[in-house]
């Protein structure tokens, strides 16, 4: 190292004047602690001189205690270099001592005698890797050199470089609110109070605006008002700029860059041009950018061909970006209208509209009926007596009006139903087949501007005959193909349409092939068949009995195969095959995990049966248990607790034939399932369940996949640590449409913890494919999906938050969109597609108490919904400002069809596309509360007989499971009965509850949210307890 010498003093360093300061103290201490142990003599007065210490301090060698800058860091622009050492230096010695690598030629300064700086002659170039080397030949004033030579690694900062430019260079159909951004690799800018300094660029043609740093990196630009549409900007960074540790670009650097933004012009126009339009229309004009509102609202004009300009009221977007246009009066019908935007309305920059528009309109005429189905005069379809009609009007029919009175059918029509829909009405109902109908429709009937027909219109149909039709009830309802009736019953019951003739077929059948035809695994070969002759009056459903024998005798107990079908069935598959037991002994089961419980009933006295022997079949015909029958006609048969339980198991006595024969099946159920009244059941033996989740729901290929289970065994409505033991797991590829399989990747097995818990680690390989890729657990029946893609990081940040986390329905609820580039500017002006969903969600209280009202949709058998775990409540559009953000308010009146009872779960998702096409998202959540606290009721009883006392337990709470007292409540106990009906929507029957209260009472909670009511029913059936005040609504059923 070649260097001169230039010393001065300027003061100890800080590092300095504290590292003496912690010798001087570590002296004193280790002289004090090696004083002589002596115990003093305690005197009358203190007379002895105090002792004094001596600090008695070994040289020290020279070492080096800090560098400016410290190591591994960067250097200054001047590449200088300071040294601290732990005392005064031999000078000489030291800039001997001290080397670079690269070799560098410079100057030394010494501040002080234990300081020393280095300057180098030239600036550094950029990105220099530089060591420092002070070797063991410096010494210490004292004499002393360093113990050992030292090294640091430093490096010159690189030089100034943008890594981000928005708009995006070239880009073109740019927004005219779009900011103006560079970001840079190095810190530019130190943050003060106007953060606006340096200016780091130069925009042609020139625009009037702000700007800011809104970090030591990032400058951001904001036009105001506005870009010119159309126009081609360039950006130019200052040359001459220099980061804070005075880099600056390199000579071939790209300083300049260009985008063009998008001429303003019409995007969207609804209604389309040639459409048919209502009296009270409104026009909606979307631009691809914010525009100049008074240019748009001068060149705008709505008027009839011909005729002077409608006057209306124009309403704006906040982003100026939507016009919509309301004309102040209703229009003339069947008149033609042109709606023109002249070329002189311009974006807000001023550009002039890429083109002038027109579009054309023709008004709704009076109103009158177009069309029909049927046609006038035609033939309705019905099926199974139920048809539509669709009558379809120049306009629109008014919803509020009463179709009942206005729309009659001669002769009547049964259970009409009307679903009026824009310019059509239908309607729905049950007409006589055979039959000629007129439907008239009243000179009253108004469209949805009050315009009536001014005259009846009468539309004539006709329906035809009924087409034939058999049924067996008794099949229908059990949902199986195995009947039951005595020797007694010669006939089965039907209902029959338009038949003459039925074509009976019938076998008799021993035990293995019964079982074996229940289950559709044979097919019966009939050995006997006859026709039976039916007299039905025309088009009428009738009950008819189809003679179980030829002669119409009575069937000896056994076990029968049957199939009926007739001449007059049209449909391509019409016979009827059904399994009918005939026995004089009625056998009713109950099954549970390992047993099965037999009470053998006499039909003719009602008596039970004793000392009969059962067996238990299975449905591979195997015999899987036996047992006699007691004096009560109960059997208690143990049966296989490792058998199937989806399996159906099948109760015989005697042989077919014997007069002490008789058969049934667990699954003669129908109506009486558990399920049917709310009581959940399973025969499985509980399982351990395994809980599986990893660290991220997405992965590249390559990746390691962090993944970990949880064991828990059910037990009694508990979860308890499962056993000790050893689970695996698989990782599984895509399925791979070719092969037809999903491969295996990858397989482990860890033993359980001490908490029931393992981990394990998978590497994806790196050529693995973009697809859905699954975890499972051998035996465990436990999946955890994930997805492998080539994806590559957002580079922006989408965050979506409300003001609160719980509001009461009925308040107005707000939330801030908030989306950020990584880099640290904000996401402006950015297309946002926003969806508020809802949940019914449901609030635990511990101790077994229910909360909310009760859902019966479920009970109706041809019950249709959308079972989805989130609707749709709202959904939107928008953009986000210059700063990013996005506010949205949600006002009561938007919020009307969530059910005012009921906890939601609210949850607005954000998706936001960035400037690289690649779409973000973002969500955020909240409760919505029915009420300020929650009612929990607990039945102390679930059933019990009528004409005793039932009790329930009342507790009141906030929406954190506290105890909220006095609270004033009603409790009305009421009686349901259960209404059948069918329900045109579903295309079924529905189950509608009737409700008659059978008493009721007012009290209030005490200081621990708690009460108690009592009520007494006196009729046997099904009863709800209602406990309610205002939205705050709890049931439950007994």
């Amino acid at each position: 190292m070649n260097a001169t010498s230039n010393s001065s003093v300027n003061g100890r360093s800080p590092v300095k004047q504290i590292f003496f300061g912690w010798m001087v103290l570590v002296l004193l201490l280790s002289s004090g602690c090696n004083l002589p142990n002596t115990t003093p003599t305690p005197t009358v007065a203190p007379t002895e001189s105090p002792l004094a210490l001596t600090a008695l301090a070994k040289p020290l060698p020279a070492a080096v205690v800090e560098t400016d800058p410290l190591p591994e860091s960067s250097l200054a622009a001047d590449g200088a270099l300071t040294v601290y050492f732990n005392q005064s230096m031999d000078r000489a010695s030291v800039e001997a001592a001290l080397h670079t690598t690269p070799p560098l030629n410079g100057k030394f300064d010494w501040p002080d005698d234990s300081t020393v700086r280095f300057t180098p002659d030239q600036p550094l170039p950029a990105g220099t890797a530089v060591t420092l080397i002070v070797n063991d030949a410096a010494k210490a004033s004292n004499g002393l050199p360093m113990s050992e030579s030292v090294s640091y690694e430093f490096q010159t900062s690189p030089d100034l470089a943008v890594t981000e430019r928005l708009p995006r260079p070239e880009s073109t159909a740019v927004d005219s609110t779009s900011a103006i951004v560079a970001s840079f690799n190095l810190p530019v800018a130190a943050l003060s109070e106007s953060n606006s300094e340096p200016l780091p660029f130069s925009i042609e043609p020139a625009v009037e605006g702000s700007g800011e740093w809104v970090n030591t990196s990032t400058y951001i630009f904001y036009p105001q008002p506005a870009l010119q549409g159309g126009v081609t900007y360039t950006v130019t960074l200052d040359g001459g700029l220099k980061s804070q540790a005075g880099s600056g670009f390199t000579p071939d650097a790209e300083l300049a860059w260009s985008f063009t933004t998008a001429t303003p012009g019409l995007a969207n126009l609804e209604p389309a041009g040639g459409s048919e339009i209502g009296l009270d229309q409104e026009f909606k004009l979307t631009f691809n950018q914010p525009v100049d509102r008074a240019s748009i609202e001068g060149a705008f004009q709505f008027a009839p061909d011909g005729g002077s300009a409608i006057a209306g009221s124009f309403t704006w977007s906040d982003d100026s970006t939507v016009l919509t246009f309301k004309p102040d009066d209703l229009l003339a019908r069947d008149t033609a209208y042109s709606l023109r935007l002249s070329q002189g309305a311009t974006g807000l920059g001023g550009t002039p509209l890429d083109q002038a528009v027109q579009a054309d309109y023709r008004s709704v005429p009076n109103f009158t009926v177009v069309k029909t189905d049927p046609i006038q005069d035609g033939n309705l379809k019905v099926y199974s007596g139920y048809g539509n009609l669709s009558l379809t009007f120049s306009s629109p029919p008014a919803l509020d009006q009463n179709f009942k009175e206005l729309v009659k059918f001669n002769p009547p029509a049964g259970e009409v139903y009307f679903y009026p829909y824009q310019d059509t009405l239908s309607v729905n109902g049950y007409f006589a087949p055979s039959s000629d109908f007129s439907l008239t429709l009243s000179a009253e009937l108004k469209d949805q501007w009050g315009m009536p027909l001014g005259e009846d219109y009468v539309l004539n149909f006709n329906t035809k005959d009924s087409q034939p039709l058999l049924t067996i009830p008794m099949a229908q309802s059990t949902g199986s193909r195995v009947l039951f009736l005595t020797p007694e019953d010669t006939i089965l019951p039907a209902n029959a349409t338009n038949l003459m003739t039925l074509d009976v077929r019938s076998a008799k059948m021993d035990i293995e092939n019964f079982i074996a035809a229940s289950l559709g695994n044979v097919e019966p070969s009939m050995e006997s068949h006859w026709q039976q002759a039916v007299n039905l009056e025309v088009n009428r459903n009738q009950v008819i009995g189809i003679e179980l024998t030829p002669e119409g005798q009575s069937l000896a107990p056994g076990l029968y195969a049957f199939t009926v079908d007739s001449p007059q069935l049209t449909a391509k598959s019409t016979e009827i095959p059904f399994l009918l037991v005939s026995s004089n002994i009625q056998m009713t089961l109950k099954e549970s995990v390992d047993e099965l419980v037999v009470w053998a009933v006499d039909t003719h006295s009602n008596q039970p049966v004793s000392n009969l022997d059962v067996r238990v079949f299975n449905q591979n015909q195997a015999v899987v248990g036996s047992g006699t029958t007691d004096v009560n006609g109960l059997a208690t048969i143990a049966i296989p607790a490792d058998r199937q339980f989806y399996e159906y198991l099948y109760a015989v006595s005697g042989q077919p034939g014997d007069a002490n024969f008789s058969m049934s099946v667990t699954n003669w159920s129908a109506g009486i399932n558990s399920w049917e009244y709310g009581i959940p059941t399973s025969m499985e033996q509980p399982k351990p369940k395994i809980y599986l989740y990893s660290d991220r729901p997405i992965y590249r290929p390559g990746q390691t996949v962090y993944l970990r289970g949880i064991v828990r065994t059910p037990d009694n409505g508990r979860y308890e640590l499962p056993p000790e033991g050893e689970y695996t797991v698989s990782m599984v590829g895509e399925y791979d449409e070719l092969t037809g399989i999903a491969a295996t990747i990858d397989r482990q097995s860890k033993a359980l913890t001490a908490f029931g818990t393992f981990s394990m680690t998978f590497t994806l390989p790196e050529n693995a494919k973009p697809g859905y890729y699954h975890f499972e657990v051998a035996g465990g029946d436990a999946y955890l999906y994930f997805q492998v893609a080539s994806y590559r990081k957002p580079e922006m940040e989408v965050k979506v938050a409300f003001d609160q986390s719980d509001a009461l329905n009925g308040a107005t609820l707000n939330a801030l969109i908030d989306a950020s580039y990584y880099f640290g500017a904000p996401a402006g002006n950015l297309h946002v597609n926003w969806t508020l969903m809802r949940r019914d969600t449901g609030f635990y209280l511990p101790g077994g108490y229910q909360v909310g009202p009760v859902d019966t949709g479920w009970l109706n058998r041809s019950y249709y919904y959308p079972f989805y775990s989130t609707q749709v409540v709202l959904s939107g559009e928008g953009a986000t400002d210059a700063t990013g953000k996005l506010a949205l308010t949600f006002s009561p009146d938007q919020l009307t069809a969530l059910d005012p009872v009921k906890l939601h779960a609210l949850t607005l998702e954000v998706t936001i596309t960035d400037p690289s096409n690649q779409p973000v998202s973002g969500r955020g959540s909240m409760r919505l509360l029915p009420a300020e606290y929650a009612i929990g009721v607990r039945p102390e009883v679930w059933s019990s007989q009528a004409g005793d006392e039932l009790g329930f337990s009342i507790l009141t709470t906030d929406w954190n499971q506290q105890p909220k007292g006095g609270i004033s409540l009603t409790a009305d106990f009421q009686k349901i009965t259960w209404v059948q009906s069918f329900s045109p929507e579903s295309g079924g029957m529905t189950s509608t509850p009737e409700y008659t209260s059978v008493g009721s009472t007012d009290f209030t909670t005490g200081a621990d949210g708690q009460a108690r009511v009592a009520f007494t029913p006196q009729d046997p059936g099904i009863y709800q307890l209602d406990v309610s005040n205002g939205n705050a609504v709890t049931q439950v059923w007994v």
